[in-house]
Order: C-alpha cells, then sequence, then structure tokens
C-alpha cells in the first residue's frame, strides 16, 4: 500500500429495535431497549467498538436507527477534533497538507433522511 497525506476514518453504525424483549420479562425496562452499536476504524483498522442499551425507549426500527447515529456521531466528534490535536502536537500539520477524511455508514434510508433535514 503507498502512503498518503490523508487519513480516512469510516464509521459503522447499526442498531437492533427491542432486541432481548420476551413476554416473561415484560416488567424489565432494559428487555424492551434498544441497543446501538458501532465501530470506527482508521485506513481499515477498527480501533473503537461501541455497544450499550439506549437510554430511552423507541417505537420504531427508523427512530432506533436514527438514535444509534445521533450518539455515533457524538462519540465521532471528539475523536477527530482528538487527532486533529494530536497531528498540531506533534507537527504534521506544519510541514505538510494531512486531509482527515470522515465517512458515516448506516443501513437505514429513514434515518439517513431524517439526519439530512
Amino acid at each position: 500500500m503507498k502512503p498518503t497525506s490523508k487519513l480516512i476514518i469510516e464509521f459503522y453504525v447499526d442498531s437492533d429495535f427491542s432486541g432481548s424483549w420476551n413476554r416473561e420479562d415484560y416488567n424489565d425496562d432494559n428487555c424492551v431497549k434498544s441497543r446501538a452499536d458501532y465501530v470506527l476504524s482508521i485506513s481499515t483498522c477498527p480501533v473503537l467498538w461501541i455497544t450499550h442499551l439506549q437510554y430511552g425507549i423507541t417505537l420504531s426500527l427508523m427512530e432506533t436507527k436514527y438514535v444509534a447515529l445521533s450518539l455515533a456521531i457524538r462519540d465521532l466528534l471528539p475523536f477527530k477534533r482528538l487527532i486533529q490535536i494530536i497531528f498540531t502536537e506533534v507537527g504534521l500539520e506544519k510541514n505538510q497538507q494531512f486531509n482527515i477524511w470522515c465517512s458515516v455508514f448506516e443501513d437505514n434510508a429513514g434515518a439517513l433522511s431524517l439526519a439530512n433535514l
């Protein structure tokens, strides 16, 4: 692979709508919560993997995906800023033009169209 002056950050977001719900546990609030999962990779190397229950109860798959996308972006922005600070401290940005490209991947068209409003 040829070295470039681009740093590519890819962020894959997914979620599970009320994945642990069953009739026996209907009194347990955690069993109706959806799960948010996301993986952050830098130049095709995964560096961050997070999975957790969402804070509130969502009522549809689209809402679950949108909340997961929102949670993921809240983790992505400080991470991107941290990388910029590291490159500035090391001196890479002064000596050469260094670009950071971020791509966020989501598989639900409804959540994507709602996020683009």
